[in-house]
């Protein structure tokens, strides 16, 4: 995977594009503060990083878009990354777009298809990642890693401050706990942990959780026969001392304790004989059925009750309605009237009413002696059955609570112990017979051990240790060859990468000198070119899952300080050695490109310097960022 084009876009959706070649050297040059550096940003910005570092100003003030166009196999992947809003880090809306070929100026408009989980996922896949978390040795806290693209990024990135640090060797290691993500995943990058690794290691869980499981099965079928012939004579002497067993002495042969554990297991409990028990059972049921009749008799009595009282009732509300009737036909004393020679209907018809109201009243006064005298019988009989069923109750509970002759308690008690000990016996048998029957356990026991050594001794993290230091030990090879090239101090000894400790070493007969005591900013920039292309080319040449491009900016920093040059040519340094050792260095970018690597990585410089020579001129890409010229279009922000 590498750099076709970076492009910005803006609010008016027009478009600045910077071409790259997939192979080589490309340069990037021109004077200060034109945006430079802030190419190297935006590349990492658009492939799913979670900071963004691109500086405010011209650039996030008239760009909308960020945009990236790559080249994987015959594929190219156009990814587009809002600008961050105002207080934000990041943006999370991505535009994504693949096929044979992208056509950038046919993307009229950039709208959200796409997130930072995605874009990542579809990296890592394009790249070729497999599934890999990273394992962290036992009572250490820090959390493991589910290794994707965005894990590779230090890979591909030095910017101006790390490429000239004696401290650092890759892209954000200063960055708090980023230390330990690259010694975490740098093996993975670099091929010591091979595909499929994490599929065996969840094979190693599940074979140990099975040999966990038919173990305890194991130890538990052990735990209960215990040593045979002991806890056989044990059963039986226990068996014996309730007559259940009657041979004596120490039986050495398991098949004969076998033999009598299955008759004492035939062994049923006799019935109780006790005539007293027997009659005291009958007379329960029968107090019982009798109980439970009259209970019948009593809730029917109830019911009787309840409703005579309820007639009773309407027949006094009945009688009280008629008696006030009476009372106020009575009280107009219309019948002591005499009116001899007046003919009034109305007359007629109250009077015919109050000798009715008089009749009904008085038969209602005649029901009422009747009902209460039906209603204080039935009460009284509740009362009876009330005191027969108390008789009942304390009669059966009596009879419930009548202990066992003392002959029919011992019968009973040793009836209990001997079903423990039938229990007992029972699953005495069923365990040996289950070991017997069963005895595929152990085999299963010693393969699925035999399967777990196996697998541990090619898991061992000390073999990928072993693996790790060998293939280091090639990287180094390219690194102290290309560090002769160019003429870094300590580069007679053998210089060793050291990823345990994140630097770089001169193995010296007076002992290792790491980076950070090595003198003079020529020789860190010179030691992280030289690890970072050995680095890219073992990945391209091992086919590793990550992308195959280089980002450096401002190599020549250490020779060619901005502020005292205008133009980057190399008569405006100083010191000879200088100019040498600067016109070196891009040779050297330039050779290996061409030579070593040739179309495997593209390396991508951003600097200040301009040699003016046919091999430095053709690796220059865009136009040379002076003047006017630079990284957000004039017109863009004068307009």
């Amino acid at each position: 995977m590498k750099i076709i084009k970076v492009c910005l876009f803006n609010d008016k959706n027009e478009i600045r594009v910077i071409d790259f070649k997939t192979s080589g050297l490309n340069i990037i040059t021109g004077a200060s503060k034109r945006g430079k550096s802030s190419i190297l940003d935006i590349v990492e910005y658009c492939l799913g990083s979670n900071h963004c570092n691109i500086p405010y100003g011209h650039i996030r003030n008239y760009v909308s878009w960020f945009a990236i166009l790559l080249k994987n196999n015959d594929q190219e992947i156009f990814i587009a990354r809002k600008k961050p809003e105002a207080r934000s880090n990041v943006s999370n809306e991505f535009y994504l777009s693949h096929g044979k070929k992208i056509d950038i100026d046919n993307i009229l408009y950039l709208e959200e298809n796409s997130n930072q989980h995605d874009i990542l996922s579809f990296l890592s896949q394009e790249v070729g990642m497999y599934p890999h978390i990273t394992e962290v040795p036992q009572h250490q806290t820090r959390p493991k890693i589910d290794i994707n693209f965005k894990h590779s990024l230090y890979l591909y990135f030095q910017n101006q401050d790390e490429l000239a640090s004696k401290k650092l060797i890759f892209h954000r290691q200063s960055e708090q706990h980023m230390p330990q993500v690259i010694i975490d995943t740098i093996p993975y990058f670099i091929g010591a942990i091979e595909n499929g690794r994490l599929s065996e290691l969840e094979k190693l869980r599940q074979l140990k959780r099975e040999l966990a499981t038919k173990k305890n099965k194991h130890y538990e079928i052990n735990s209960l026969i215990g040593d045979g012939l002991a806890k056989g004579n044990s059963l039986l002497n226990q068996a014996k001392a309730l007559r259940l067993y009657k041979g004596d002495g120490y039986i050495k042969n398991i098949s004969v304790i076998l033999e009598n554990l299955k008759k004492i297991e035939e062994w049923t409990p006799s019935p109780l004989k006790s005539d007293d028990n027997i009659d005291q059972t009958e007379n329960l049921d029968k107090l019982q059925k009798s109980y439970e009749k009259l209970s019948l008799e009593k809730r029917i009595l109830n019911s009787k009750v309840v409703e005579l009282r309820s007639y009773a009732l309407a027949v006094d509300e009945y009688s009280t309605s008629k008696n006030e009737q009476l009372i106020r036909l009575k009280s107009i004393e219309i019948y002591k009237k005499t009116l001899e020679n007046t003919d009034n209907e109305y007359i007629d018809l109250i009077r015919r009413n109050l000798l009715k109201l008089e009749q009904e009243l008085e038969d209602s006064s005649t029901k009422q002696p009747r009902i209460s005298d039906s209603l204080n019988e039935l009460e009284k009989k509740q009362k009876e059955i009330a005191l027969d069923l108390k008789s009942m109750r304390e009669q059966i509970n009596l009879i419930r609570s009548i202990n066992f002759s003392s002959n029919v308690k011992k019968e009973f008690n040793n009836d209990i112990e001997s079903a423990k000990i039938v229990g007992k016996a029972s699953l005495y048998l069923e365990s040996l017979e289950s070991v017997n029957s069963n005895s595929y356990l152990r085999n299963d026991i010693e393969r699925l051990e035999n399967l777990i050594s196996s697998l541990e001794q090619h898991l061992n993290p000390t073999n990928i240790q072993e693996l790790l230091e060998s293939q280091i030990n090639f990287i180094s090879e390219d690194i102290t060859k290309w560090s002769r090239e160019l003429q870094l101090e300590h580069s007679e000894y053998p210089i060793k990468l050291d990823i345990k400790k994140l630097t770089i070493s001169a193995d010296t007969p007076k002992g290792r000198i790491p980076l950070y005591q090595m003198g003079s900013g020529e020789n860190w920039v010179g030691y992280h070119l030289v690890t970072h292309v050995a680095l890219a080319k073992w990945f391209a040449e091992q086919k590793r899952p990550v992308a195959n491009f280089l980002f450096f900016d401002q190599p020549s920093q250490v020779y060619f300080p901005s502020d005292k040059s205008t133009k980057g040519n190399l008569n405006e340094i100083e010191k000879d050695e200088d100019r040498v050792s600067a016109r070196r260095m891009f040779k050297w970018l330039y050779d290996v490109c061409k030579y070593e690597l040739k179309d495997k990585v593209q390396i991508i410089v951003t600097d200040h310097a301009h040699i003016h020579e046919d091999w430095f001129e053709e690796c220059i890409r865009d136009v040379e960022w002076r003047g006017f010229n630079a990284l957000i279009p004039l017109e863009w922000y004068q307009s």
